[in-house]
């Protein structure tokens, strides 16, 4: 690849007397070595000495060669502005004139030289970085193809020289030692294998032949699985070494943390000892791993009781919260609190602005304040709801506070179904003026309670205030009554 020079760059000139000799004296060298591979040749010095000598009667010097070049020369742009006058070193040039250029040290990496070297820093150099004639320098002809300069790397040669980080298993090396001799002591050690060897009893358990057996001084247990008409020799385990198995058969990399019954296969294969069934399951269970990875809802559901029929009037309440909600109101509303008595369905919707447990606790005591205070507050676990701060508000009015199981939202379905009639609602209602929300959340709670439920037959309205409402429907009805018999 060739690389063109641009001519303002080519050469910084002063004009002096006339010269007999060449321009560039490289003594030993017949092309200048810049850092990128570029080369000026005697082609590029001869047409500078044309358009020298036709230009300037008296000829010129290049500023920033010297004789025999046996420094690196570099652009005066890669060091401070400011030369430091204790760094100027005099330097001659071909015509025998005093050059004064700033010396700076620098870490030089060429297909050419490598290494720390002292260099002169000139001023509108015509290329970066020039080696001369100096001992350690590589020939034009023979680069070090290894060194790359300005160079892009691929993403694919990125992915070949990514290292790869060992992967990370947990310790199985503290008991793989165990020979036949420690076993045998081990075994003897443990009174329980010593009684089953003693009692030596053959007994059918679940479809197999079971019997316990003593060979080579090691205590088996074998079996027959008349099932599959195969014949199974177990190792019974001491105590010392059963968790060392369990770990094994679950933790390691090789057990992939699999289920109780799967790990229980694993250890039922060449491993035996009393209450072996017992102690995988609780080994499985209190995995840290697994608990912490197993998939929400996949817990067996416990299985269900009697509820008790809540009957008197905010007995039982039950809260919750809805938002956020985009776009917010106006006035800046983003929240929604709900709650809804258990006893009658009657339900209550506070817009809030955020949903702190100051703010959660005011609109809750602004509702207590009209309805009366209930006996019982069922919500979920969320952070305002059991704060310090709330349950310091319910202490005080005598509220006992009740919470849900986590990601089971089934549990609180009243207040849930609720919540999903509001939204609903609320978003035909402000369709054509979304920002104003806010202000349909009373006309839709009047819609709510005037209406009966499905699980009482009563509307909220009538179980709470002992009476039917009048709507805007009666409204209509009976305005056109009485226009009918003022008319008659």
């Amino acid at each position: 690849m060739t690389t063109t020079l641009p001519q303002v760059q080519v050469l910084n000139y002063l004009e002096k007397q006339q010269l007999t000799r060449p321009i560039l004296d490289m003594s030993c060298r017949e092309e200048i070595l810049l850092r990128s591979g570029v080369k000026v040749s005697e082609r590029l010095i001869e047409k500078v000495q044309k358009r020298v000598s036709s230009t300037s009667p008296h000829g010129i010097t290049l500023d920033i060669i010297l004789i025999h070049c046996v420094w690196y020369l570099i652009s005066r742009h890669y060091t401070r502005h400011r030369p430091d006058p204790l760094c100027l070193v005099p330097h001659l040039r071909i015509d025998n004139t005093a050059l004064l250029a700033e010396k700076a040290v620098i870490s030089l990496m060429t297909p050419f030289f490598s290494g720390e070297v002292k260099a002169l820093c000139i001023p509108d150099a015509i290329c970066d970085v020039i080696v001369g004639n100096v001992e350690g320098a590589r020939s034009p002809e023979d680069p070090d193809m290894s060194v790359m300069v300005g160079a892009t790397t691929t993403r694919a040669q990125t992915k070949r020289e990514a290292v790869t980080k060992p992967l990370r298993v947990p310790d199985i090396e503290r008991h793989v030692g165990v020979d036949r001799e420690q076993l045998f002591k081990l075994q003897q050690e443990d009174p329980r294998i010593l009684a089953l060897v003693d009692a030596g009893k053959t007994s059918r358990r679940g479809g197999k032949i079971v019997f316990f057996e003593k060979a080579r001084g090691i205590v088996y247990r074998r079996y027959q699985d008349l099932g599959r008409n195969v014949d199974v020799k177990q190792v019974v385990l001491p105590k010392s070494l059963r968790e060392y198995v369990m770990s094994v058969a679950h933790d390691s990399i090789t057990g992939a943390d699999l289920g109780i019954r799967r790990t229980k296969d694993k250890v039922l294969s060449n491993f035996y000892w009393p209450g072996v069934d017992g102690d995988v399951t609780k080994y499985c269970r209190s995995c840290d791993v697994c608990q912490r990875t197993v998939k929400k809802g996949t817990v067996p559901r416990v299985p269900l009781e009697k509820v008790p029929l809540i009957d008197t009037l905010f007995k039982k309440v039950t809260i919750d919260l809805v938002g956020p909600i985009n776009p917010p109101s106006e006035a800046g509303h983003r929240f929604i609190l709900t709650l809804v008595d258990y006893a009658t369905r009657f339900a209550e919707a506070v817009p809030l602005r955020k949903i702190d447990t100051e703010s959660v606790a005011e609109a809750l005591v602004d509702i207590y304040s009209r309805l009366g205070v209930p006996e019982e507050v069922l919500s979920d676990q969320g952070t305002q709801f059991i704060s310090d701060c709330m349950k310091e508000v319910c202490r005080l009015l005598g509220i006992k506070q009740k919470t849900t199981t986590p990601y089971h939202p089934m549990c609180n379905g009243l207040v849930e179904r609720f919540n999903a009639t509001l939204k609903t609602c609320l978003c035909r209602l402000c369709s054509e003026q979304p920002r104003q929300w806010h202000r349909y959340i009373n006309p839709l709670l009047f819609a709510y309670r005037e209406v009966p439920q499905e699980s009482t037959h009563f509307a909220s309205f009538e179980l709470m205030n002992g009476g039917l409402c009048e709507g805007p429907c009666i409204s209509c009805v009976s305005f056109g009554r009485r226009r009918t018999k003022n008319q008659a």
